[in-house]
């Protein structure tokens, strides 16, 4: 299966991306994509998150206020599902990491 980024506007970061190749039995990236793909990803929720400030606000303080109602717990494990999945995406080239324990050090990485 190959996935194509495109945001349809004109110069935006992720048209330049490669195809990225992902195998029907693994989920493996092409190493050559690994890095766009990463970077261009944290940029994209970063631009996001600028760009919606006061709706994060708004949801993080409606949290904090009411942690035990059904919708902020399902929140809060859907947050701990995508960020181990995202995680397990980073160790698809975890050759490319040069630490003793590399799921320590992407998760340490992506709560910085």
């Amino acid at each position: 299966m190959t996935l194509f980024a495109s945001r349809g506007g004109k110069n935006h970061p992720l048209d330049n991306l490669p195809p990225m190749v992902i195998s029907p039995t693994e989920d493996r990236c092409v190493k050559s994509a690994f890095a766009p793909l990463h970077s261009n990803g944290i940029a994209g929720m970063l631009n996001a998150y600028r760009a919606r400030t006061a709706l994060m606000r708004a949801t993080v303080q409606y949290a904090q206020q009411h942690e035990r109602t059904p919708l902020v717990r399902r929140q809060r494990d859907l947050e701990v599902h995508n960020f181990k999945k995202l995680v397990g995406t980073f160790l698809t080239c975890r050759d490319e990491i040069r630490h003793p324990d590399p799921e320590y050090a992407v998760a340490f990485a992506l709560r910085v």
